[in-house]
């Protein structure tokens, strides 16, 4: 063999071993973007359920909340009668 394919050859067994040993850090990366992302998803769900609670709990905090509150169980205030009962 001359020289040149010696160098050759010296390049593409070089260069398929860095291919081969790149492989690992590749599926590492791969790995850690999908974690990421399902973090960050799972985050943003958490977030907006956090936001509901804290919207529930303003609303209910209030008087008038409170009193929607009861009325959406059906609750009324003593001596008061419902609208479906009274129109009959």
């Amino acid at each position: 063999m001359d020289r040149k394919a010696i160098n050759g050859l010296v390049v593409l067994v070089g260069v398929g071993f860095g291919l081969a040993l790149s492989i690992g850090p590749w599926r590492t990366f791969a790995e850690q973007r999908s974690r990421t992302e399902r973090l960050v998803q799972e985050r943003k769900r958490s977030e907006a359920a956090r936001s509901e609670v804290v919207r529930k709990e303003a609303r209910y905090s209030t008087p008038v909340g409170k009193e929607a509150n009861a009325r959406d169980y059906g609750w009324k205030m003593a001596g008061e009668e419902l609208a479906d009962k009274a129109s009959k």
